[in-house]
This record gives C-alpha cells, sequence and structure tokens, in this order.
C-alpha cells in the first residue's frame, strides 16, 4: 500500500502542474486557438516537476508543433500542438490507460474556455466557439494499451 502511494504522488503532481500554472488558469490541457508562447510557458513550466525520479516527461518545441509526453509506472500521456500563424489549430492527446484517465476526460468536457457538448458518442462540438470541434476515441488498443485519443481542431 505505501509503495502504491509513493508511485501515485509524482503523477498527481504532474496532472496538478499540468492543470495549475502560474500562467495560465486552464484546468485542462486543450489550447486550440492560443497563441504559441502561451502554450510553450504552460510546458515549461510543467516539465519542471521537482519530482521527476519517478516519471519521465519530455518536450520538444518547433516553430509550428509542441510535443509533450508524461509517463510514469501508472499514467502515460501523449499531447501533440500544432500551429499556423503562432496559433494553434489542432491538438491531439493520447491518454494511455491509468488512474487518471477518467479524471483527465472529465476535466476536459468541463473546460470552461469550450465548454464542449455531445452531438454523438465521439463528437463534440464547443459551445464557446462552434468553429472548435472534438473528437474522442475510446476503447483499449492492444498493442500499446492507448485507452483514449482526443484530437481537437479549429475548422
Amino acid at each position: 500500500m505505501r509503495k502504491s502511494i509513493k508511485v501515485l504522488i509524482p503523477v498527481l503532481v504532474i496532472l496538478a502542474l499540468l492543470s495549475m500554472s502560474a500562467c495560465s488558469s486552464k484546468s485542462a490541457p486543450v489550447f486550440v486557438g492560443y497563441h504559441y508562447k502561451k502554450v510553450e510557458d504552460y510546458f515549461s513550466i510543467a516539465k519542471k516537476n521537482p519530482n521527476n525520479d519517478k516519471f519521465r516527461v519530455d518536450s520538444r518545441f518547433s516553430k509550428d508543433t509542441i510535443l509533450f509526453s508524461s509517463q510514469s509506472p501508472i499514467q502515460h500521456v501523449e499531447l501533440l500542438y500544432l500551429f499556423k500563424n503562432d496559433t494553434c489549430n489542432y491538438q491531439e492527446i493520447k491518454l494511455y490507460c491509468g488512474p487518471c484517465t477518467d479524471k483527465m476526460i472529465a476535466k476536459i468536457l468541463k473546460d470552461k474556455d469550450y465548454q464542449f457538448k455531445a452531438i454523438d458518442m465521439v463528437n463534440y462540438i464547443s459551445q464557446v466557439n462552434p468553429k472548435i470541434i472534438m473528437r474522442m476515441n475510446t476503447g483499449v488498443d492492444k498493442d500499446s494499451l492507448m485507452c483514449n485519443s482526443i484530437s481537437v481542431r479549429k475548422i
């Protein structure tokens, strides 16, 4: 029991960093429509997690792409952001099976910046900006243990 608590604490720290940064009040890592610098700052802070001994954090920043990956013994998430004219116009979130997957999805669905509303079981539309759509695929991929793939784009 004590070992699982030690493993869970670093995961909660990275999720807290992802959900609360000094520069952003975002509760979920959805950034379609945001400026490149705001997204870069958000993940630069998350990467500086003081408890990196239990999990691996990697990020790559280029002119039009940000890739962020966080992996612990119990949770793995990959985030891809594509930019056009310094504004995020597409993102993809890959959530691998773990105890935090459902919480992350709930935060995304409750994000006040978008207020996603289900059109059907897979597609969602932003109530704030109807040109922003989200597609959520669920189900375990046997080869990678990926539980959810979420894409958000501006049309």
